[in-house]
């Protein structure tokens, strides 16, 4: 599935979630600052990442290019911050019903930012690697300043910074499943 047709997807699915019903503004207001935290929410085990717990989750570096610059980041992977909430891909095989194979692959994690700026993924396409995104704490060697962090979303996969963001505050985890309509 393309780059665009997956962003789509998760658009549509956004939309779902918001529903008719909800104030778009009162959705996407500005979260409370919680210093050197991120909350980690929805269908899976609620919690709250500090920095020292993300950086002892096997911190990787990587080289992101930004304006025309190289830097060396930080971070850890967002599937490794799902699966430390209790995330997992869901069972496979042969002996699998389908409906239940992959069955982690229907949630989607929505990042948010301080200023209400949000990123959507699927964790279908983090799992298949087909999207790499960091949560990065450190660029060039300096932890980010309060203006950019103290955590920043890095997706090194899409073209531009569609979905990169300044200041991390919570990662909403939902089931796609329990968005579907009964069949009529």
């Amino acid at each position: 599935m393309g780059t665009i047709r997956k962003q789509l997807l998760l658009w549509v699915l956004i939309g779902c979630l918001l529903g008719p019903s909800t104030n778009r503004e009162t959705a996407a207001a500005p979260q409370p600052v919680l210093t050197d935290s991120v909350l980690v929410r929805g269908d899976i085990r609620p919690t709250t990442l500090r920095l020292s717990d993300l950086q002892t989750m096997g911190s990787v570096t990587e080289t992101w290019t930004h304006h025309g610059k190289s830097h060396q980041v930080v971070g850890v992977s967002l599937l490794t911050v799902l699966a430390r909430c209790g995330w997992t891909p869901g069972p496979s095989g042969k002996s699998v019903a389908p409906a239940q194979k992959h069955s982690g692959h229907r949630f989607v994690a929505i990042a948010t930012a301080a200023d209400g700026y949000q990123a959507v993924f699927s964790t279908g396409e983090l799992a298949e690697e087909s999207t790499r995104a960091l949560l990065v704490w450190s660029v060039d060697g300096a932890l980010l300043t309060p203006e950019s962090g103290p955590l920043r979303l890095i997706v090194f996969t899409d073209h531009g910074l569609s979905r990169s963001l300044y200041q991390l505050r919570s990662i909403d985890v939902i089931d796609a499943a329990k968005l579907r309509k009964p069949s009529l």
